[in-house]
Formats: C-alpha cells, sequence, structure tokens
C-alpha cells in the first residue's frame, strides 16, 4: 500500500497580492477559547481557516465550505489553516510551501509564534513550518 503525500506549490503569483498583516490582525486567533477561531458564517470551530487578506475566519471545505466561498466571493485567493498552518491558495487550487512562497513569511512567522510562542524554523525543506 503506497502513502499519500502532499507535494505543495514552491511558486505561486497570488501571492504577490499579499501584504504584510497588520500589527495585531492575528492576535484573537489564539486566545484562550475557541470563539475567535470561529467560522464567521456558520459558527463551526472545528477547522478554521484564516483569510491572509482580511483576516476574516471561515471554515474548510470538509465542513461548510465557507472559506472558499469568501475566496470566491472577495478574491482573497491564500488562507492558512489554524490547526495546522498549512497554506493554501484558492486560485491555484494548491497548498503552497511556507518557506519557499516567500511572501508567507512574516503570516506564517506570526501565526506559529501566536500558536506555539516561537517563531518557526526555518532550516528544515518544505513542510508547514509547525
Amino acid at each position: 500500500m503506497s502513502g499519500f503525500q502532499v507535494e505543495p506549490l514552491c511558486v505561486c503569483a497570488h501571492s504577490t497580492t499579499l501584504e504584510r498583516p497588520a500589527e495585531g490582525a492575528y492576535a484573537a486567533l489564539f486566545a484562550t477559547d475557541d470563539a475567535e477561531r470561529a467560522c464567521r458564517v456558520c459558527g463551526d470551530a472545528t477547522e478554521p481557516w484564516v483569510c491572509l487578506t482580511c483576516a476574516v475566519v471561515c471554515c474548510a471545505r470538509g465542513i461548510h465550505g465557507h472559506m472558499a466561498k469568501h475566496s470566491a466571493t472577495t478574491m482573497h485567493p491564500i488562507a492558512a489553516g489554524l490547526r495546522d498552518l498549512s497554506f493554501w491558495c484558492f486560485a491555484c487550487d494548491d497548498y503552497l510551501d511556507n518557506f519557499n512562497v516567500h511572501a508567507l513569511a512574516p503570516h506564517c512567522d506570526i501565526l506559529h509564534t501566536l500558536k506555539f510562542g516561537t517563531p518557526p524554523s526555518r532550516s528544515g525543506g518544505a513542510g508547514g513550518g509547525s
């Protein structure tokens, strides 16, 4: 039986639209309760994703797909999964390698530091940074 491995993209033209996150943009996401990580549409906090353009939190495709709908409606292409800190480009329809897509670095650094208390190690190869 062969395993399944995700190969995230190392290049994403849509990442050039990202701006450096505003100070405190993600601060409330890792407060003591899950309320800030609940989908703004349905309230589900099972698998929250944060939009890297506007910092709105919505649920994943496997829940009710509100982040995909948000992306389609707003044309905000990239979101980060708050459970595993994976990055997804809806325009590319693929995961992104946060170590090689350099525009993701400030977002990854902030989210990782808020979640784990330290910035991610950049000495490894590709990966989710967690």
